[in-house]
């Protein structure tokens, strides 16, 4: 790490970095998703973590994986923010289509919509967090102009939606407004519901396998 992480960083960014983005455009996802993750600020999570965050009623920072994030560096939630100050950057959208079940390992991915404005004493949005992160010239790991980050434990109070996903088909989703009390149980009605996974691709699988064994070496993967 060649910089460091002062006081001075955190309020440059909870304030605002100057907004050079352009905004964002759906990257190739069906447009009926795209409209409702457009704008919005985003935590997504699988069937273990929503059990945990209900239980908690909080988004915390849980487990060991990422520990090399920036949003881990500042003791934060990490999001998705496609707001405005959200940027399009080059190869941006495959770092994060895994949030679409692959890192979650799961069938049904589950992405919470976040409150901004009740948020936003402890939220750095995606360009703010982009700034800092090249700021502070660190080696950890962002996704680019559409990471946010919440520092500190989340409320659930500030969940207003959901959105049930078909890992396999983004075409098939579910939205689902707050309150989310009982939203385990609508996610195993809707995956009870789908239709059985396609058979892999061979040489798919091949490059997905490897693609895990270098996600479970190397435990700072964002």
């Amino acid at each position: 790490m060649s910089g460091a992480i002062t006081a001075s960083h955190l309020l440059f960014s909870r304030q605002g970095a100057k907004r050079t983005g352009i905004g964002m455009q759906n990257p190739g996802l069906p447009n009926a998703l795209w409209q409702h993750l457009d704008g919005r600020l985003w935590h997504a999570t699988s069937y273990a973590g929503l059990k945990g965050i209900l239980a908690d009623g909080e988004i915390r920072v849980v487990g060991c994986r990422y520990t090399n994030s920036l949003a881990r560096l500042v003791d934060g939630i990490s999001l998705f923010d496609f707001g405005p100050s959200a940027t399009l950057c080059d190869s941006q959208f495959s770092n994060w289509i895994g949030w679409f079940g692959r890192q979650q390992e799961c069938r049904v991915p589950i992405w919470l919509e976040i409150d901004r404005h009740s948020v936003a004493d402890n939220l750095i949005d995606a360009g703010a967090f982009y700034a800092l992160w090249r700021e502070c010239h660190l080696s950890s790991r962002v996704i680019p102009g559409v990471e946010a980050c919440h520092r500190g434990p989340l409320p659930t109070s500030a969940v207003t939606a959901a959105l049930l996903i078909d890992r396999y088909d983004h075409g098939r989703f579910h939205h689902l407004a707050a309150p989310i009390d009982h939203l385990l149980e609508r996610l195993v009605e809707f995956e009870r519901a789908l239709p059985p996974p396609p058979r892999p691709n061979p040489v798919v699988q091949a490059l997905a396998d490897a693609w895990a064994r270098r996600s479970h070496h190397n435990t700072a993967t964002p």
